[in-house]
């Protein structure tokens, strides 16, 4: 499952994520930020109407050449989506 959401109030340990009105969001999930480059493996902490907030376990660079398996994928979807 992927959809587009808008991050907010980004921190080193958390987010406001706001979805589409009735989007589900996964107890937990792996967060691309775009932008930053970064992935983050993301735990839903609550949700009230279209934001939701996250805390995050972990966080993965995608800006660097080389990832771990499991985030390869998700690197070549972020080389094609990042801004140049």
């Amino acid at each position: 499952m992927s959809f587009d959401c808008t991050i907010r109030n980004l921190t080193d340990v958390g987010a406001m994520l706001r979805a589409p009105p009735g989007q589900a969001f996964p107890d937990t999930f792996t967060l691309l930020h775009v932008g930053e480059g970064m992935a983050y493996e993301a735990r839903l902490s609550w949700r009230r109407g279209d934001h939701a907030g996250v805390s995050f376990v972990s966080r993965h660079d995608m800006t660097l050449p080389e990832v771990d398996e499991p985030y390869k994928a998700l690197r070549r979807i972020w080389v094609a989506l990042a801004p140049s």
